[in-house]
């Protein structure tokens, strides 16, 4: 696993900024997880996606499979991203946060964030929920349904399961931005673990999950 701080000179002195993903051999994973710290108060905003500029820029000197490896800048490094699976993001997410619970309060995280689109079979499975009790012609307007879809949708009970460990659990999920990809960009941005037929258009927005603290 590999961790890097992220420094933005105006905003380091209100927060702090670190990305996590992971590597195998010579592949890195496209998926990364940047966790981001308040510092007054210690809140912690999570945030899921397929960013590869801070990846390109790394290059590996450390590594262990239980440990975060010391990085350094190499701008002529190109990583081989792999894309992966809903269920490897869910497990890849898993690992993440319990090396990354090493160094943040994790019990303080307040949102984790992330597209749709990139999440495979859940964004398939979502769509064909969706198109079954709305269909997929015109503006995409349902917004709360979808965020019903969601709430009941495995992405609500796996994340639950992750986040008990840390005494929390997704107490609200909103959307924003709802489109209709294609499947060509899809396919170009997810991977699918399933033999499910890919539909020609596939629900995309951005979701959003309040957590909040189990007082149990």
């Amino acid at each position: 696993m590999i961790s890097k701080t992220i420094s933005n000179v105006t905003s380091s002195l209100e927060y702090r900024k670190k990305e996590y993903f992971l590597v195998a051999g010579k592949d890195t994973s496209g998926l990364s997880c940047i966790l981001l710290e308040k510092k007054n108060s210690g809140d912690i905003f999570v945030t899921l996606e397929y960013d590869y500029f801070y990846k390109s820029s790394l290059t590996p000197i450390a590594c262990s499979s239980d440990t975060s490896v010391i990085v350094k800048e190499n701008k002529e490094h190109k990583a081989p991203y792999y894309k992966m699976t809903y269920r490897q993001q869910m497990e890849a997410l898993r690992l993440i946060l319990k090396e990354s619970s090493k160094e943040f309060d994790l019990s303080k995280m307040r949102n984790i964030s992330l597209m749709l689109l990139n999440s495979g079979d859940l964004a398939i499975e979502v769509t064909e929920q969706y198109t079954k009790r709305f269909g997929m012609k015109g503006t995409i307007t349902q917004y709360r349904e979808l965020e019903k879809i969601l709430a009941e949708s495995r992405l609500n009970s796996d994340l639950d399961q992750l986040l008990e460990p840390y005494s929390l659990f997704i107490d609200r999920i909103s959307v924003e931005e709802v489109y209709a990809a294609n499947k060509k960009s899809f396919l170009s941005e997810s991977k699918v673990d399933t033999t499910i037929k890919v539909p020609k258009n596939i629900l995309n927005c951005f979701i959003y999950l309040d957590l909040k603290k189990d007082m149990e």
